[in-house]
């Protein structure tokens, strides 16, 4: 007989659980076949597999905790959830200040463009906006009537 295939609890709520593949990468074929398992166990309404994040939606009746008592038998293995392991999010105190001054150079360029100003104060500020997060060149853009 296969192993089971291992899975964790990513997120959970009554009628809906997202869970993952347990370990690292995604295996587009043991997703598939989890599904496929999945679908068989009792109180399960539908599972959507999503192969870019490796995770399975599964709308069900009620808590998960009926559906986890049929996975053994449809050889799925349920392991600790992926919050329990995940480390905690650092909390972030302050915004970076070329991240504040590209939003506030953002920002008047919306108030220039509801004006009815778009060349060349909103252009000139959308512009430097980009140029300070690094999207794009440092300076003004070039303004053909100037040449």
């Amino acid at each position: 007989m296969t192993s089971p295939i291992p899975l964790v609890v990513a997120h959970s709520m009554p009628g809906r659980t997202r869970l993952r593949l347990a370990g690292s990468g995604t295996d587009i074929i043991a997703l598939a076949v989890a599904a496929t398992r999945l679908r068989k166990a009792k109180g399960v309404r539908s599972v959507e597999p999503r192969p870019v994040t490796g995770s399975l939606v599964v709308l069900h009746e009620g808590e998960f905790a009926a559906v986890a008592g049929c996975m053994p038998g449809l050889g799925l293995a349920l392991s600790a959830s992926a919050e329990a392991r995940r480390p905690a999010a650092p909390r972030i105190g302050r915004i970076e200040p070329g991240t504040a001054g590209a939003i506030g150079l953002a920002a008047l360029a919306l108030v220039q463009m509801r004006r009815g100003n778009l060349l060349p104060p909103a252009l000139t500020l959308a512009w430097y906006a980009g140029s300070v997060l690094g999207y794009l060149p440092k300076g003004p853009p070039v303004d053909a009537a100037d040449h």
